[in-house]
């Protein structure tokens, strides 16, 4: 069962990957971006099921594409 869906800026290093894996734990589908590609891979690895975008959120066009 999902909770919801939660957007998580930056959430594939540091606080923002334990707050998307937080999230993913109580049932939320996450969205990530980041602008390190394989710190988002290392991210889907260690939290199946996350969704990710590699942008930088200083890009509005890419940001609003991703959104």
């Amino acid at each position: 069962m999902t909770t919801g869906v939660a957007i998580v800026t930056g959430g594939s290093r540091g606080v923002g990957r334990t707050i998307t894996h937080a999230l993913s734990s109580m049932g939320y589908t996450v969205h990530v971006c980041a602008r390190h590609e394989e710190a988002l891979r290392e991210t889907v690895e260690k939290i199946p099921g996350v969704k990710t975008a590699c942008i930088d959120v200083m890009d509005r066009a890419a940001t609003r594409a991703w959104l």
